[in-house]
Protein backbone atom coordinates (compact mmCIF):
# COMPACT_ATOMS: atom_id res chain seq x y z
CA UNK A 1 0.00 0.00 0.00
CA UNK A 2 1.32 3.59 -1.05
CA UNK A 3 1.86 6.30 1.68
CA UNK A 4 -0.54 8.15 -0.01
CA UNK A 5 -3.21 5.23 -0.17
CA UNK A 6 -2.35 4.84 4.08
CA UNK A 7 -3.40 8.20 4.63
CA UNK A 8 -6.88 8.18 2.76
CA UNK A 9 -7.58 5.07 4.56
CA UNK A 10 -6.85 6.78 8.24
CA UNK A 11 -8.41 9.71 6.84
CA UNK A 12 -11.83 7.22 6.34
CA UNK A 13 -11.38 5.83 9.67
CA UNK A 14 -11.01 9.10 10.69
CA UNK A 15 -14.20 10.21 9.59
CA UNK A 16 -16.29 8.09 10.81
CA UNK A 17 -15.19 8.30 14.23
CA UNK A 18 -15.55 12.09 13.90
CA UNK A 19 -19.16 11.52 13.10
CA UNK A 20 -19.76 9.15 15.96
CA UNK A 21 -18.30 11.59 18.58
CA UNK A 22 -20.44 14.11 17.50
CA UNK A 23 -23.20 12.50 18.72
CA UNK A 24 -22.52 12.20 22.23
CA UNK A 25 -19.55 13.51 23.63
CA UNK A 26 -20.33 15.51 26.87
CA UNK A 27 -22.07 15.03 29.85
CA UNK A 28 -22.47 18.64 30.19
CA UNK A 29 -26.34 19.96 31.62
CA UNK A 30 -26.16 23.01 30.25
CA UNK A 31 -25.36 21.34 26.31
CA UNK A 32 -29.27 21.19 26.87
CA UNK A 33 -29.79 25.04 25.78
CA UNK A 34 -29.24 25.94 21.99
CA UNK A 35 -27.30 23.66 19.80
CA UNK A 36 -25.51 22.43 22.58
CA UNK A 37 -22.37 22.75 23.53
CA UNK A 38 -19.67 24.54 21.02
CA UNK A 39 -16.50 22.96 20.94
CA UNK A 40 -13.05 24.44 20.56
CA UNK A 41 -12.36 24.88 16.70
CA UNK A 42 -8.53 25.32 17.30
CA UNK A 43 -5.89 23.17 15.86
CA UNK A 44 -3.36 21.85 18.80
CA UNK A 45 -0.78 25.19 18.30
CA UNK A 46 -3.55 27.57 19.02
CA UNK A 47 -5.15 25.58 21.55
CA UNK A 48 -2.27 25.50 23.89
CA UNK A 49 -1.44 29.39 23.33
CA UNK A 50 -5.12 29.99 24.55
CA UNK A 51 -6.96 29.64 21.84
CA UNK A 52 -5.44 32.34 19.58
CA UNK A 53 -4.96 32.06 16.17
CA UNK A 54 -6.52 35.08 13.98
CA UNK A 55 -3.49 37.04 13.32
CA UNK A 56 -1.03 33.60 13.05
CA UNK A 57 0.65 32.77 10.07
CA UNK A 58 2.82 29.44 9.79
CA UNK A 59 4.69 27.59 6.77
CA UNK A 60 3.94 24.04 8.51
CA UNK A 61 0.83 24.46 10.50
CA UNK A 62 -2.87 24.60 9.64
CA UNK A 63 -4.79 27.76 11.10
CA UNK A 64 -8.14 26.78 10.85
CA UNK A 65 -8.90 30.06 13.03
CA UNK A 66 -8.04 32.33 9.78
CA UNK A 67 -8.69 30.52 6.29
CA UNK A 68 -6.55 33.90 5.15
CA UNK A 69 -3.42 32.09 6.68
CA UNK A 70 -3.42 28.82 4.26
CA UNK A 71 -1.70 31.15 1.65
CA UNK A 72 1.88 30.62 4.15
CA UNK A 73 1.74 27.19 3.74
CA UNK A 74 5.32 25.89 2.01
CA UNK A 75 4.67 22.15 2.35
CA UNK A 76 1.69 19.73 2.21
CA UNK A 77 0.44 19.25 5.96
CA UNK A 78 -1.48 16.61 7.70
CA UNK A 79 -3.24 17.51 10.99
CA UNK A 80 -5.26 15.28 13.35
CA UNK A 81 -6.16 15.59 17.14
CA UNK A 82 -7.54 13.56 19.92
CA UNK A 83 -9.10 14.82 23.41
CA UNK A 84 -10.24 13.52 26.75
CA UNK A 85 -12.03 15.63 28.78
CA UNK A 86 -12.51 15.47 32.32
CA UNK A 87 -15.80 17.23 34.01
CA UNK A 88 -16.71 17.91 37.08
CA UNK A 89 -20.14 19.11 38.36
CA UNK A 90 -21.17 21.21 41.42
CA UNK A 91 -24.21 22.82 42.74
CA UNK A 92 -23.01 23.47 45.83
CA UNK A 93 -24.21 20.71 47.60
CA UNK A 94 -23.34 17.62 45.53
CA UNK A 95 -20.47 16.55 42.89
CA UNK A 96 -19.94 14.36 40.15
CA UNK A 97 -17.54 13.46 38.16
CA UNK A 98 -17.57 12.55 34.07
CA UNK A 99 -15.05 11.51 31.66
CA UNK A 100 -15.55 11.50 27.76
CA UNK A 101 -12.80 10.99 24.72
CA UNK A 102 -13.59 11.95 21.62
CA UNK A 103 -11.88 13.41 18.50
CA UNK A 104 -10.73 16.83 17.73
CA UNK A 105 -10.90 16.81 14.20
CA UNK A 106 -8.49 16.26 10.81
CA UNK A 107 -7.16 18.44 8.21
CA UNK A 108 -5.01 18.47 5.35
CA UNK A 109 -3.15 21.56 3.81
CA UNK A 110 -1.81 22.22 0.38
CA UNK A 111 0.43 24.95 -1.10
CA UNK A 112 -0.89 25.14 -4.40
CA UNK A 113 1.25 27.74 -5.73
CA UNK A 114 4.23 28.68 -3.10
CA UNK A 115 3.48 32.53 -1.69
CA UNK A 116 0.66 32.56 -3.66
CA UNK A 117 -2.13 30.57 -2.85
CA UNK A 118 -2.91 27.46 -0.18
CA UNK A 119 -5.79 25.49 0.49
CA UNK A 120 -7.03 23.13 3.24
CA UNK A 121 -10.37 21.10 3.65
CA UNK A 122 -10.92 18.97 6.82
CA UNK A 123 -13.99 17.63 9.64
CA UNK A 124 -14.09 18.46 13.01
CA UNK A 125 -17.06 18.67 15.34
CA UNK A 126 -19.21 22.23 16.25
CA UNK A 127 -21.22 21.48 19.30
CA UNK A 128 -21.87 18.62 21.53
CA UNK A 129 -25.59 17.86 23.07
CA UNK A 130 -25.48 15.28 25.53
CA UNK A 131 -26.52 15.12 28.92
CA UNK A 132 -29.05 12.62 31.03
CA UNK A 133 -30.52 13.78 34.62
CA UNK A 134 -33.42 13.45 36.76
CA UNK A 135 -35.21 15.49 39.02
CA UNK A 136 -38.06 15.61 41.61
CA UNK A 137 -40.43 18.30 42.47
CA UNK A 138 -43.08 17.57 45.32
CA UNK A 139 -46.65 18.91 44.34
CA UNK A 140 -49.38 18.97 47.17
CA UNK A 141 -51.93 17.93 44.92
CA UNK A 142 -50.80 14.79 43.14
CA UNK A 143 -47.84 14.18 45.24
CA UNK A 144 -44.03 13.66 43.45
CA UNK A 145 -43.47 14.42 39.94
CA UNK A 146 -40.32 12.84 38.45
CA UNK A 147 -39.09 14.75 35.42
CA UNK A 148 -36.43 12.51 32.96
CA UNK A 149 -34.26 14.71 30.54
CA UNK A 150 -31.79 13.33 28.51
CA UNK A 151 -30.25 14.46 25.28
CA UNK A 152 -27.88 13.19 22.60
CA UNK A 153 -26.48 14.47 19.35
CA UNK A 154 -24.04 17.12 18.08
CA UNK A 155 -23.48 18.76 14.82
CA UNK A 156 -20.12 18.45 12.46
CA UNK A 157 -18.39 21.09 10.34
CA UNK A 158 -16.98 19.59 6.99
CA UNK A 159 -14.40 22.50 5.31
CA UNK A 160 -12.56 23.39 2.27
CA UNK A 161 -11.05 26.33 2.40
CA UNK A 162 -8.87 28.92 0.05
CA UNK A 163 -6.80 31.89 0.47
CA UNK A 164 -4.82 33.56 -2.32
CA UNK A 165 -1.62 35.89 -1.51
CA UNK A 166 -0.56 39.33 -3.28
CA UNK A 167 2.95 41.19 -2.19
CA UNK A 168 2.77 45.17 -2.95
CA UNK A 169 5.66 47.56 -1.91
CA UNK A 170 4.75 49.67 0.67
CA UNK A 171 6.12 51.95 2.84
CA UNK A 172 3.52 51.89 5.89
CA UNK A 173 4.93 50.48 9.10
CA UNK A 174 2.69 49.29 11.72
CA UNK A 175 5.51 49.90 13.84
CA UNK A 176 6.42 52.93 12.69
CA UNK A 177 5.95 54.56 15.88
CA UNK A 178 7.76 52.25 18.31
CA UNK A 179 10.58 52.24 15.85
CA UNK A 180 11.19 56.02 16.31
CA UNK A 181 13.13 55.93 19.92
CA UNK A 182 15.38 53.39 18.32
CA UNK A 183 16.16 54.43 14.83
CA UNK A 184 14.56 57.97 14.39
CA UNK A 185 12.31 59.27 11.24
CA UNK A 186 15.31 59.19 8.86
CA UNK A 187 15.89 56.49 6.55
CA UNK A 188 16.94 55.24 3.29
CA UNK A 189 15.75 53.01 0.51
CA UNK A 190 17.91 50.59 -0.68
CA UNK A 191 18.09 47.18 -3.03
CA UNK A 192 19.32 44.11 -2.49
CA UNK A 193 20.87 41.62 -4.80
CA UNK A 194 17.35 39.70 -5.35
CA UNK A 195 15.94 43.08 -6.38
CA UNK A 196 14.09 43.27 -3.12
CA UNK A 197 13.43 46.57 -1.95
CA UNK A 198 13.58 47.47 1.91
CA UNK A 199 13.69 50.73 4.51
CA UNK A 200 17.32 51.00 6.20
CA UNK A 201 17.43 52.91 9.75
CA UNK A 202 20.98 53.65 11.00
CA UNK A 203 20.49 54.84 14.49
CA UNK A 204 21.22 53.13 18.04
CA UNK A 205 21.59 50.00 16.47
CA UNK A 206 23.47 48.78 13.34
CA UNK A 207 21.09 48.12 11.22
CA UNK A 208 17.47 47.94 11.24
CA UNK A 209 15.64 46.62 7.86
CA UNK A 210 11.83 47.27 7.17
CA UNK A 211 10.83 45.24 4.27
CA UNK A 212 8.99 47.26 1.98
CA UNK A 213 7.26 43.61 0.38
CA UNK A 214 4.10 43.55 2.26
CA UNK A 215 2.13 39.86 2.01
CA UNK A 216 -1.69 40.79 2.38
CA UNK A 217 -3.78 37.49 2.06
CA UNK A 218 -7.54 36.97 2.04
CA UNK A 219 -9.25 33.32 2.22
CA UNK A 220 -12.48 31.92 2.86
CA UNK A 221 -14.20 28.08 4.49
CA UNK A 222 -16.56 26.67 2.75
CA UNK A 223 -18.25 24.24 5.03
CA UNK A 224 -21.07 21.97 5.43
CA UNK A 225 -22.70 21.58 8.66
CA UNK A 226 -24.35 18.24 9.23
CA UNK A 227 -25.90 16.21 12.35
CA UNK A 228 -28.85 16.02 14.99
CA UNK A 229 -29.93 17.38 17.92
CA UNK A 230 -32.25 15.19 19.96
CA UNK A 231 -33.89 16.10 23.47
CA UNK A 232 -36.47 13.32 25.22
CA UNK A 233 -38.13 14.34 28.33
CA UNK A 234 -40.29 12.14 30.23
CA UNK A 235 -43.12 13.36 33.03
CA UNK A 236 -43.73 10.50 35.68
CA UNK A 237 -46.36 11.39 37.77
CA UNK A 238 -45.86 8.72 40.53
CA UNK A 239 -48.39 9.46 43.43
CA UNK A 240 -51.30 8.66 40.66
CA UNK A 241 -51.87 5.32 40.38
CA UNK A 242 -53.01 5.29 36.96
CA UNK A 243 -51.62 8.72 35.44
CA UNK A 244 -51.77 9.42 32.39
CA UNK A 245 -47.54 10.34 31.87
CA UNK A 246 -46.26 12.63 29.17
CA UNK A 247 -43.22 11.77 26.45
CA UNK A 248 -42.29 14.60 24.88
CA UNK A 249 -39.49 14.06 21.98
CA UNK A 250 -37.78 17.12 19.54
CA UNK A 251 -35.43 16.29 17.30
CA UNK A 252 -33.61 19.04 14.54
CA UNK A 253 -31.83 17.30 11.88
CA UNK A 254 -29.47 20.41 10.04
CA UNK A 255 -28.20 19.61 6.50
CA UNK A 256 -26.91 22.89 4.55
CA UNK A 257 -23.71 25.29 3.33
CA UNK A 258 -22.27 28.30 4.79
CA UNK A 259 -19.07 30.98 4.43
CA UNK A 260 -16.46 32.67 6.52
CA UNK A 261 -14.01 34.73 5.55
CA UNK A 262 -10.67 36.32 6.75
CA UNK A 263 -7.45 38.28 5.93
CA UNK A 264 -3.89 39.31 7.16
CA UNK A 265 -1.69 41.36 6.91
CA UNK A 266 2.12 40.57 6.80
CA UNK A 267 5.11 42.85 7.22
CA UNK A 268 8.70 41.78 7.98
CA UNK A 269 12.01 43.14 10.05
CA UNK A 270 15.32 42.31 9.87
CA UNK A 271 17.67 43.67 12.56
CA UNK A 272 21.75 43.16 12.05
CA UNK A 273 23.17 44.05 15.25
CA UNK A 274 26.84 42.92 15.23
CA UNK A 275 27.65 39.54 13.87
CA UNK A 276 23.96 38.28 15.27
CA UNK A 277 21.01 38.41 12.64
CA UNK A 278 17.18 38.14 14.01
CA UNK A 279 14.36 38.51 11.98
CA UNK A 280 10.94 39.13 13.14
CA UNK A 281 7.23 39.59 12.04
CA UNK A 282 4.16 41.11 12.91
CA UNK A 283 0.81 39.78 11.25
CA UNK A 284 -2.64 41.39 11.82
CA UNK A 285 -5.67 39.47 10.98
CA UNK A 286 -9.83 39.60 11.18
CA UNK A 287 -12.00 37.41 10.43
CA UNK A 288 -16.14 37.57 9.31
CA UNK A 289 -18.58 34.84 9.27
CA UNK A 290 -22.52 36.25 8.07
CA UNK A 291 -25.08 34.99 10.18
CA UNK A 292 -27.61 32.59 8.01
CA UNK A 293 -30.20 30.19 8.90
CA UNK A 294 -29.15 26.50 8.30
CA UNK A 295 -31.87 24.14 6.91
CA UNK A 296 -33.18 21.58 9.10
CA UNK A 297 -35.60 19.75 9.51
CA UNK A 298 -38.24 19.51 13.36
CA UNK A 299 -39.39 16.85 14.27
CA UNK A 300 -41.65 17.16 17.68
CA UNK A 301 -43.86 14.74 18.84
CA UNK A 302 -46.23 14.40 22.34
CA UNK A 303 -47.19 11.44 23.82
CA UNK A 304 -48.94 10.03 26.95
CA UNK A 305 -48.12 6.55 28.68
CA UNK A 306 -49.11 4.80 31.53
CA UNK A 307 -46.17 2.96 33.08
CA UNK A 308 -42.41 4.06 34.75
CA UNK A 309 -39.26 5.64 32.48
CA UNK A 310 -38.10 2.02 31.55
CA UNK A 311 -41.71 0.84 30.83
CA UNK A 312 -44.56 1.82 29.26
CA UNK A 313 -48.12 1.72 27.19
CA UNK A 314 -48.57 4.20 24.85
CA UNK A 315 -51.87 5.62 25.44
CA UNK A 316 -52.37 8.54 22.76
CA UNK A 317 -50.15 11.29 20.84
CA UNK A 318 -50.90 14.34 21.54
CA UNK A 319 -49.48 16.25 18.66
CA UNK A 320 -46.54 14.94 15.71
CA UNK A 321 -44.84 16.97 13.55
CA UNK A 322 -42.80 14.66 11.39
CA UNK A 323 -39.96 16.40 9.37
CA UNK A 324 -40.93 19.46 9.03
CA UNK A 325 -38.77 22.17 7.01
CA UNK A 326 -37.11 24.76 9.00
CA UNK A 327 -33.73 26.81 10.20
CA UNK A 328 -31.32 26.55 12.54
CA UNK A 329 -30.31 30.73 12.78
CA UNK A 330 -26.31 30.96 13.41
CA UNK A 331 -25.00 34.36 14.56
CA UNK A 332 -22.80 37.05 12.65
CA UNK A 333 -19.06 36.45 13.92
CA UNK A 334 -16.03 38.97 13.76
CA UNK A 335 -12.68 38.63 14.55
CA UNK A 336 -9.16 40.58 15.36
CA UNK A 337 -6.41 39.66 15.86
CA UNK A 338 -2.69 40.15 15.70
CA UNK A 339 0.72 37.94 16.02
CA UNK A 340 4.48 39.46 16.74
CA UNK A 341 6.96 36.67 15.98
CA UNK A 342 10.79 36.19 16.55
CA UNK A 343 11.65 33.97 13.97
CA UNK A 344 12.36 30.13 15.17
CA UNK A 345 12.46 31.50 18.85
CA UNK A 346 9.29 32.86 19.87
CA UNK A 347 5.87 34.23 19.51
CA UNK A 348 3.42 36.09 20.84
CA UNK A 349 -0.42 36.03 19.89
CA UNK A 350 -3.70 38.26 21.27
CA UNK A 351 -7.53 37.78 19.72
CA UNK A 352 -10.62 39.38 20.52
CA UNK A 353 -13.84 37.47 18.77
CA UNK A 354 -17.55 38.86 19.11
CA UNK A 355 -20.83 36.25 18.05
CA UNK A 356 -23.93 37.97 17.62
CA UNK A 357 -26.11 35.04 19.46
CA UNK A 358 -27.93 37.98 21.10
CA UNK A 359 -29.80 38.96 17.71
CA UNK A 360 -31.09 35.25 17.53
CA UNK A 361 -34.44 34.59 19.36
CA UNK A 362 -36.02 31.65 21.02
CA UNK A 363 -39.22 30.30 21.83
CA UNK A 364 -38.05 27.93 24.78
CA UNK A 365 -38.73 29.73 27.82
CA UNK A 366 -35.46 27.84 29.53
CA UNK A 367 -33.17 29.97 28.34
CA UNK A 368 -32.11 32.99 26.13
CA UNK A 369 -29.26 33.42 23.55
CA UNK A 370 -26.58 36.05 24.54
CA UNK A 371 -23.90 38.01 22.53
CA UNK A 372 -20.87 35.98 23.19
CA UNK A 373 -17.48 37.47 23.71
CA UNK A 374 -14.06 36.52 23.88
CA UNK A 375 -10.69 37.43 24.30
CA UNK A 376 -7.33 35.05 24.38
CA UNK A 377 -3.75 35.32 24.62
CA UNK A 378 -0.85 32.93 23.90
CA UNK A 379 2.53 32.37 23.48
CA UNK A 380 5.27 29.97 22.09
CA UNK A 381 8.82 29.86 22.63
CA UNK A 382 11.32 27.58 21.13
CA UNK A 383 14.76 27.70 22.98
CA UNK A 384 16.89 26.50 19.77
CA UNK A 385 14.98 25.25 17.13
CA UNK A 386 18.20 23.92 14.93
CA UNK A 387 20.27 22.67 18.01
CA UNK A 388 21.94 19.39 16.76
CA UNK A 389 22.63 18.23 20.71
CA UNK A 390 19.64 18.66 23.28
CA UNK A 391 16.11 17.41 22.01
CA UNK A 392 14.50 19.73 24.67
CA UNK A 393 15.73 22.85 23.19
CA UNK A 394 13.84 22.23 19.83
CA UNK A 395 10.39 21.35 21.52
CA UNK A 396 8.19 24.59 21.04
CA UNK A 397 6.72 25.24 24.75
CA UNK A 398 3.28 27.00 24.30
CA UNK A 399 1.07 28.77 27.28
CA UNK A 400 -2.09 31.10 26.84
CA UNK A 401 -4.82 31.99 28.58
CA UNK A 402 -8.63 32.79 27.76
CA UNK A 403 -12.00 34.04 28.77
CA UNK A 404 -15.39 34.47 27.02
CA UNK A 405 -19.23 35.13 27.81
CA UNK A 406 -21.36 31.97 27.15
CA UNK A 407 -23.40 32.26 23.86
CA UNK A 408 -27.01 31.22 26.42
CA UNK A 409 -28.43 32.64 29.08
CA UNK A 410 -29.99 30.36 31.95
CA UNK A 411 -32.22 32.04 34.58
CA UNK A 412 -31.12 35.43 33.66
CA UNK A 413 -27.54 34.13 34.11
CA UNK A 414 -24.27 34.67 31.59
CA UNK A 415 -22.00 31.56 32.20
CA UNK A 416 -18.76 32.94 31.89
CA UNK A 417 -15.91 30.43 31.19
CA UNK A 418 -12.13 31.08 31.23
CA UNK A 419 -9.62 28.42 30.62
CA UNK A 420 -5.61 28.38 31.23
CA UNK A 421 -3.51 26.32 28.70
CA UNK A 422 -0.29 24.68 27.99
CA UNK A 423 1.53 22.33 25.61
CA UNK A 424 4.22 21.54 23.58
CA UNK A 425 5.15 20.27 19.90
CA UNK A 426 7.59 17.81 19.86
CA UNK A 427 9.81 17.20 16.85
CA UNK A 428 9.51 13.52 15.85
CA UNK A 429 12.12 11.34 13.83
CA UNK A 430 12.45 12.37 9.77
CA UNK A 431 11.32 9.80 7.57
CA UNK A 432 12.37 10.65 4.13
CA UNK A 433 10.69 13.74 3.26
CA UNK A 434 7.98 13.95 6.18
CA UNK A 435 8.86 15.86 9.62
CA UNK A 436 6.46 15.06 11.99
CA UNK A 437 5.72 15.93 14.99
CA UNK A 438 3.69 15.35 18.13
CA UNK A 439 1.70 17.71 19.96
CA UNK A 440 0.42 18.15 23.56
CA UNK A 441 -2.19 19.78 24.88
CA UNK A 442 -3.73 20.81 28.12
CA UNK A 443 -6.30 22.94 29.45
CA UNK A 444 -7.64 23.65 33.02
CA UNK A 445 -11.04 26.24 32.86
CA UNK A 446 -14.42 26.59 34.91
CA UNK A 447 -17.89 27.58 33.12
CA UNK A 448 -21.16 28.53 34.94
CA UNK A 449 -21.63 28.75 39.02
CA UNK A 450 -23.31 27.71 41.69
CA UNK A 451 -26.70 28.81 43.43
CA UNK A 452 -30.20 29.12 42.22
CA UNK A 453 -30.39 25.73 40.65
CA UNK A 454 -27.53 26.45 38.55
CA UNK A 455 -23.95 24.38 38.17
CA UNK A 456 -20.48 25.23 37.94
CA UNK A 457 -18.25 23.45 36.16
CA UNK A 458 -14.62 22.82 36.24
CA UNK A 459 -12.87 20.82 33.33
CA UNK A 460 -9.72 19.39 32.50
CA UNK A 461 -9.06 18.64 28.45
CA UNK A 462 -5.45 16.87 27.53
CA UNK A 463 -5.45 17.15 23.65
CA UNK A 464 -2.90 14.95 21.90
CA UNK A 465 -2.03 15.32 17.70
CA UNK A 466 -0.14 14.61 15.29
CA UNK A 467 1.27 17.32 12.32
CA UNK A 468 3.06 15.18 9.15
CA UNK A 469 4.34 18.04 6.88
CA UNK A 470 5.81 15.85 3.70
CA UNK A 471 6.80 17.04 -0.10
CA UNK A 472 4.25 15.88 -2.12
CA UNK A 473 4.23 15.59 -5.99
CA UNK A 474 7.89 15.22 -6.22
CA UNK A 475 8.82 13.71 -9.44
CA UNK A 476 12.08 11.59 -8.58
CA UNK A 477 14.79 11.72 -10.93
CA UNK A 478 15.68 8.26 -9.69
CA UNK A 479 13.91 4.98 -8.41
Amino acid sequence: MTKLSKVFLFIGLMSGAVFTSAQNTTSSPYSRYGIGTLLSQDFMQNFAMGGTGIGMQSNRNINFDNPASYSALSITTFEAAFVNSALFLTDGAQTENLNYPSISYLSFGIPVMKDKWGMSFGLLPYSNLGYDYTHVVNDPLVGDITYFQKGNGGLTKAYLGNAIQINPKTNIDPLGLLLKPFAGPRYSIETDSTGTEYRVYNKRIDSLIVHRKTPISFGFNGYFMFGNLTHDQKVIYGGLPNAQNLWVIQRTAVADVGIDFGMQYAKSYTVYKGNKVNRYKLALGATYAPGNGLKSKYTDMIRTFTGNNDFGTIKDTISLIVEEPSTLDMPTEFGVGFSFQHINKWTFAVDYKMADWGAISTKSPLFQYNTNYSIAAGLEIIPKYDAFKGYFKRIAYRLGARYNTSYVKVKGYDLPEYGITFGMGLPMKREQTAVPQLNLGFEYGKRGQTGDGLIEETFYRINVGITINDRWFIKRKYD
